[in-house]
């Protein structure tokens, strides 16, 4: 029970990550009257959630999921 309690807090983290990379590229490519702020914090999304999907394999048992 603890395993499987492991194995889905682990996706379920691999996927908030991957839709803040998606959403992040959204938001860094897109046209709003507050351009360079939404432009910005994409940016900022993007970048972050690209470094944490950098660090994934490295986790320790990730692949046992």
């Amino acid at each position: 029970m603890q395993q499987k309690k492991k194995e889905t807090g682990k996706m379920f983290i691999l996927t908030l990550i991957g839709i803040c990379w998606v959403a992040g590229i959204l938001m860094a490519g897109s046209e709003s009257s507050y351009m360079p702020w939404v432009n910005l914090s994409g940016l900022l999304i993007n970048g972050a959630a690209s470094f944490l999907l950098c660090k994934v394999p490295q986790l320790r048992n990730f692949m046992e999921c």
